[in-house]
C-alpha cells in the first residue's frame, strides 16, 4: 500500500498529465496511510478507491476550482486556494461545456443545501430535509450527466444518492450500503456479458413502483439483490472478510460542550450513517469529531467530514462556521460526482441513444 502513494507521487512529478490522480508532493505519506489503517478492507480497495481516498485526504492542499470561478463566488467565504491550475493538478470540479453558468450555480445550490437543512430541521420538519438532501444531490448529478455529455444515452450508472435512516442500527445501514453497492457492480457485469439480457433496459416494472426515479436509478432498482441473497462473484467470500475484519466499536460517551451548549461524542471518530452517495465508498464512510475548528476555510481531515449530519449543523449564531462548513459539504460531494462524469465521459462510446429523453434541470 505505502510503495503504491509512493510510486503515484514519482509519477506525478515524472507525468504531469497524471494530474488528479496523484498525492500532492505536500501530503504526507505517513498520516495518509495511517487515515487508511481506520478502514476494514483498505488494503484491497481498487484503483478508484485509492484514488477517490487520496483526492479527499488531500483536497485541501489541491486546487479544486477554475481560477476564474471565483467571481461567482465572491460572496462565498471560501480559501483563495480552492481556486487554482498547478503543473501536476487541474482543477476536479469544473465544466466540460461552455456553459459554465450552470456549472457554478450547481454547486452554489450544493453549497445553500447545509442552510436548507439546517433550517428544517430547526422547523421541525426533519422528513422534508431528508428528502430536500436527496433531491439536490440528485440535481448535481444531473447536472453533470448534461455536462458530460451522456444524459441523453442508455448509460449504466457509476454513482448512486440515497438516504439512510440514522435511527437504524449500525449493521442494518451497512447492509443497505452493501446491497446497493451490490446492485451497482451487479448492473456493470450484466451491462458488459456478451449474452445481455434483451430485456436489460426494460424498467417498466420498477417505473411503475417508483415514479419519481430516473431510468439509470431505475436500472439499479431492477438489480438490487434481495435480503440474504448472494451474488456469483464472490460476495459470501467478501461476506466472511468483513465479518473476519470487523473492529471493536467503544461505546459512545456524550458530554456537553461548554461554549455552544450542544452535545459532543468523546468517541475520537464515528461512522457516518445517515447520509451517503452510494457506488462512492468513501463518501459513506466519512467521519467526523464534533464541531468545527474556528476556521472552515480549511477542511478537516478526510475522516473528520460528515456531510450534512443534523447533528454537526451547530447554532444559527454560529453563521461564518456554517457557511464554511457548507462549502467543504458540497465540494467533498461534488468532488465524487465529478470524477464519476469524467470516467463515464471516457466510457460514452459504449452507450446508445436513449429512448426515454431525460429532461435538463430548468433552473440551471
Amino acid at each position: 500500500m505505502e510503495s503504491d502513494i509512493k510510486q503515484d507521487k514519482a509519477q506525478s512529478a515524472q507525468n504531469p498529465s497524471s494530474q488528479t490522480v496523484s498525492v500532492p508532493e505536500n501530503t504526507p505519506v505517513d498520516d495518509l496511510l495511517m487515515e487508511k489503517k481506520r478502514y476494514p478492507g483498505a488494503e484491497s480497495w481498487a484503483p478508484d478507491e485509492e484514488r477517490l481516498f487520496a483526492i479527499l485526504f488531500s483536497r485541501q492542499e489541491r486546487p479544486l476550482l477554475p481560477p476564474h470561478w471565483d467571481i461567482d463566488f465572491r460572496d462565498i467565504p471560501m480559501a483563495p486556494s480552492i481556486f487554482g491550475l498547478t503543473p501536476t493538478h487541474r482543477p476536479i470540479i469544473f465544466a466540460h461545456s461552455p456553459k459554465e453558468f450552470q456549472a457554478t450555480t450547481a454547486l452554489i445550490r450544493l453549497i445553500d443545501l447545509t442552510k436548507n437543512v439546517r433550517t428544517a430541521i430547526q422547523t421541525g420538519k426533519r422528513a422534508k430535509a431528508s428528502w430536500h438532501m436527496k433531491k439536490t444531490i440528485e440535481r448535481y448529478v444531473s447536472w453533470a450527466a448534461e455536462d458530460g455529455g451522456y444524459l441523453n444515452l442508455d448509460y449504466v450508472p457509476n454513482i448512486v444518492v440515497d438516504v439512510v435512516d440514522d435511527g437504524l442500527d449500525e449493521d442494518r445501514i451497512i447492509g443497505h450500503v452493501e446491497r446497493r453497492m451490490r446492485a451497482l457492480a451487479r448492473l456493470q457485469r450484466q451491462f458488459l456479458r456478451v449474452d445481455r439480457d434483451v430485456d436489460f433496459w426494460d424498467v417498466d416494472h420498477q417505473r411503475a413502483l417508483h415514479p419519481g426515479l430516473s431510468v439509470s436509478a431505475l436500472l439499479v432498482e431492477k438489480h438490487m439483490p434481495g435480503l440474504g441473497e448472494e451474488d456469483d462473484d464472490g460476495t459470501a467470500d467478501y461476506k466472511r472478510l468483513r465479518k473476519a475484519t470487523k473492529i471493536k466499536r467503544e461505546p459512545t460517551q456524550t458530554r456537553r460542550d461548554d461554549k455552544t451548549g450542544r452535545l459532543r461524542d468523546e468517541k475520537p471518530v464515528t461512522e457516518s450513517n445517515d447520509y451517503d452517495a452510494l457506488g462512492e465508498r468513501h463518501l459513506h464512510r466519512q467521519t467526523t469529531l464534533g464541531p468545527p475548528e474556528p476556521s472552515c476555510l480549511s477542511p478537516p481531515p478526510a475522516r473528520r467530514l460528515r456531510p450534512l449530519h443534523p447533528a454537526n449543523l451547530g447554532p444559527p449564531s454560529h453563521r461564518r462556521l456554517g457557511q464554511g462548513r457548507s462549502v467543504w459539504n458540497a465540494l467533498t460531494v461534488a468532488i465524487a460526482v465529478c470524477l464519476a462524469r469524467d470516467e463515464l465521459m471516457a466510457r460514452a462510446d459504449d452507450f446508445d441513444p436513449s429512448a426515454v429523453v431525460e429532461e435538463s434541470d430548468p433552473d440551471a
